[in-house]
């Protein structure tokens, strides 16, 4: 009878130890999906995939240059999936699965950088990385000054005289916070930019991101550096209301309200349009340097 209860101890033992190698292999087979996903797009595309160190963090980024265009336009994406089962479980991969920003890229006419963040798009598991930088730290110091000095050294290894920072939703945020950092002087551009994350979590009933940055408790971008933010009059993931206290220090030339448009509709669609006036903006003033 005891050699039967061991049994059924051992059992039991075995089919636990089973279902975490099972959860374990299929959270890899997901975070390979995902990027193979992001890979399959920006090829489509003509983008080459690479890989950047940023500091102590090996960055995921795909890349597609134009002959002699000195201006580098460096996207990122939104924060991807940071939470699954409704923000009751940490995601074990948060690489987006709504890749929008790398579609807009797709259909950019202009060199450019789709940088990926610390512990993204098949990262999670290095060895600097933890669940912390993707979410309570997705706007950490850490992770900007980590972007920052990959596109610092990327860029010095090229041609580049000019380069604009372009970001959706939490992509956007850190945008606004690389910029500082940058040796060559950037411009901005957000896209329903999270810019106030305390007035965000607090609307929404949401954890603070009590070890991130937040845009709107920081200096004000140095007035040589231009920016240019659009959001969405429909947007309920980040209402233009929850960004109040960062529109104050704008001209109101430097926010476009549009019409009809959340967080996700339809900036990719009309993306075509909207370059073009970026483009416009971009070329309205002389530059000066740092």
């Amino acid at each position: 009878m005891l050699s039967s209860c061991v049994t059924c101890t051992d059992m039991n033992h075995m089919r636990v130890a089973l279902a975490g190698v099972l959860l374990s292999l299929l959270c890899a087979a997901c975070m390979s999906s995902h990027t193979e996903r992001l890979t399959h797009v920006a090829l489509r595309a003509g983008m080459q995939p690479l890989e950047l160190r940023g500091l102590q963090f090996q960055l995921a980024a795909f890349e597609r240059t134009q002959p002699e265009d000195t201006r580098l336009i460096v996207m990122i994406e939104g924060d991807g999936s940071p939470w699954i089962r409704h923000g009751q479980e940490v995601s074990a991969d948060p690489a987006t699965r709504n890749p929008l920003v790398l579609r807009i890229a797709a259909r950019t006419h202009a060199s450019v950088l789709y940088l990926g963040r610390p512990c993204y798009f098949g990262h999670a598991r290095d060895t600097d990385c933890s669940p912390e930088l993707w979410t309570t730290a997705r706007y950490s110091r850490r992770v900007v000054a980590s972007m920052a000095a990959a596109i610092n050294a990327y860029a010095a290894g090229r041609d580049v005289h000019r380069v604009l920072l372009l970001g959706h939703s939490g992509g956007g945020t850190l945008a606004v916070l690389i910029a500082p950092l940058l040796q060559i002087q950037p411009e901005v551009v957000t896209i329903s930019a999270n810019l106030d994350i305390d007035t965000w979590a607090q609307v929404h009933g949401f954890t603070p991101l009590a070890e991130s940055m937040n845009p709107s408790n920081e200096p004000p971008l140095p007035a040589a550096i231009r920016e240019l933010h659009f959001a969405g009059a429909r947007d309920t993931d980040v209402p233009v209301t929850t960004i109040a206290r960062y529109i104050q220090r704008l001209s109101p030339s430097q926010l476009r309200v549009v019409p009809g448009f959340d967080h996700v509709c339809c900036w990719e669609q009309q993306w075509p349009r909207f370059w073009a006036e970026i483009e416009q903006w971009l070329d309205e003033v002389p530059r000066s340097t740092y």
